[in-house]
């Protein structure tokens, strides 16, 4: 059944009247910016924080690496590893230091000790040199100056490569 058609001339009321509108209606309160974003807020802050994270790993691992490079048990080696005709000969020159350095160096006044291991490389195979000093009196004293090339079965002694004292 179809319901009855009302005109503004009729004089019937509709049985159900529209609602009235109320004195004042609440405006929905928006959410802010964070609440509109907080996916994006909390990725790009968890983000934030693995990169600083990073950074400060990466920042240690430089000031430690350039600490040994700077040391003199490891220039001592390298200027050593570098002017060997022999290890030149297996490596192929120019004969050049890696990146990663391991190993310490504690030093105390005039005494210390270091075991580093130098990554090189040269044109033709790449290699370790291995140093193992021992500091007195103010004075670097090598035990152990090696280099273990690629592909060579012993290592190679660099101790009488060493500049006389």
């Amino acid at each position: 059944m179809e319901p009855p058609h009302y005109s503004p001339a009729s004089p019937a009321q509709p049985p159900y009247p529209p609602p009235r509108p109320e004195p004042w209606a609440p405006v929905p309160k928006r959410p802010g910016w964070l609440g509109q974003n907080l996916g994006c807020a909390l990725g790009l802050g968890c983000f934030g924080m693995v990169l600083l994270g990073g950074i400060s790993v990466a920042a240690i691992f430089g000031a430690v690496t350039l600490g040994i490079r700077a040391s003199d048990p490891y220039s001592v080696a390298i200027s050593t590893a570098t002017h060997d005709p022999l290890l030149l000969a297996e490596l192929g020159a120019p004969v050049e230091a890696g990146w990663f350095v391991t190993g310490s160096i504690n030093v105390s006044g005039g005494s210390g000790h270091a075991d580093i291991e130098i990554p090189v490389h040269g044109t033709a195979r790449t290699g370790k040199i291995h140093a193992v000093a021992s500091k007195s009196l103010g004075k670097w004293v090598f035990s152990t100056l090696s280099a273990e090339v690629d592909g060579r079965p012993a290592p190679m002694d660099l101790l009488h490569a060493l500049p006389a004292p």
